[in-house]
């Protein structure tokens, strides 16, 4: 009966061995989080620039930080293509000359387009999606125009629509 009662035992020891802690299901990867960023391009502006003469976007030499991040915005309208930024990120801005501080917009860690952080006292035009930062003492808005001083200075699509654009910022909860 001992014998009986002692296998029993060791059965029941083995069983509870095998079958131990629940293992941790495997779980589907998960989701790379979206990002959305401003990169200053390396690049001393005090002469004239425009896209042909800076090079190539994907080989454009970039700030290690963005100027502006997914952490600064408050809310992007995506149809005027306005932002609210918090008021702390406001003196990160750059002061451009009157050629302009060209930038990148990156999403989801893809370089989109081209830009510039531009002033109202400058003359010189740009065909690339503008930054105008004269007023950023005044207001936590930041609008990116097509191009300055007017959209008509623009060539080509406008690239501030891009699909990329508009996936990064809804997977932030940032459009409105």
């Amino acid at each position: 009966m001992r014998l009986k009662h002692l296998s029993v035992i060791v059965v029941a020891g083995i069983l509870l061995a095998c079958t131990g802690t629940p293992k941790e299901t495997t779980r589907p990867a998960e989701a790379q989080p979206h990002s959305f960023g401003i990169y200053l391009v390396a690049f001393t502006a005090d002469k004239p620039w425009g896209p042909a003469t800076l090079g190539e976007l994907a080989t454009l030499p970039l700030a290690k930080e963005p100027v502006l991040s997914a952490a600064d915005i408050l809310s992007y309208g995506f149809a005027r293509h306005r932002m609210f930024v918090k008021r702390e990120a406001l003196p990160h801005l750059p002061q451009p000359s009157v050629w302009g501080a060209p930038f990148v917009v990156m999403a989801d860690g893809q370089r989109v387009y081209l830009g510039a952080f531009g002033t109202m006292l400058s003359s010189s035009s740009t065909a690339v999606p503008t930054i105008l930062v004269d007023f950023r003492e005044f207001t936590n808005s930041l609008t990116i125009d097509r191009a300055y001083p007017a959209p008509g200075f623009a060539a080509g699509p406008d690239p501030r629509s891009d699909h990329r654009i508009r996936m990064a910022l809804a997977g932030l909860k940032k459009l409105k």
